[in-house]
């Protein structure tokens, strides 16, 4: 019998712009999360909402990753994540994806903005949801994404 197949089919990546933050670095926070080639060639979709306290804030989308895209996106962030936060995805992966076969992320956003990836708890965070088959068990997709941390690995 053959496995089936692993990787990412579709990806949500988003991030809030605060009133008092530059709606261009959030922007560029978000494209450094992308792998370079794929930067100019993705939509960002900017929503002006209003917050609890009726302060203005954006909500940046990345339009559209899905298949090929998706799994690119995923393998660079994997690959350009230090020693400690390999490490520690490694060990949070069971707890990071839900029972719908979701993967979430939380990069910094200001380290993102420098060029720097880095796993990150708390709201100043570019958010990622990688989506898998359904028709694949949990521990195909752990597998998976270990496999790729120890490609990755420094």
């Amino acid at each position: 019998m053959t496995r089936p197949v692993v990787r990412a089919c579709n990806a949500k990546v988003r991030a809030i712009c605060h009133a008092t933050e530059e709606l261009d670095r959030v922007r560029q926070a978000v494209l450094n999360t992308l792998p370079e080639n794929l930067r100019d060639r993705v939509e960002l979709r900017v929503r002006k909402v209003r917050g609890e306290f009726r302060n203005p804030i954006h909500i940046i989308e990345v339009h559209r990753l899905s298949g090929g895209l998706a799994d690119r996106v995923l393998r660079f962030i994997l690959s350009r994540l230090d020693n400690f936060d390999q490490s520690r995805l490694q060990q949070e992966l069971e707890q990071r994806i839900d029972e719908h076969n979701h993967l979430f992320l939380r990069l910094d956003k200001q380290r993102a903005y420098l060029g720097k990836l880095q796993i990150a708890e708390g709201g100043d965070v570019v958010h990622f949801q990688f989506s898998f088959p359904g028709h694949v068990a949990k521990k195909d997709v752990v597998a998976y994404c270990l496999k790729l941390l120890e490609e990755h690995a420094t």
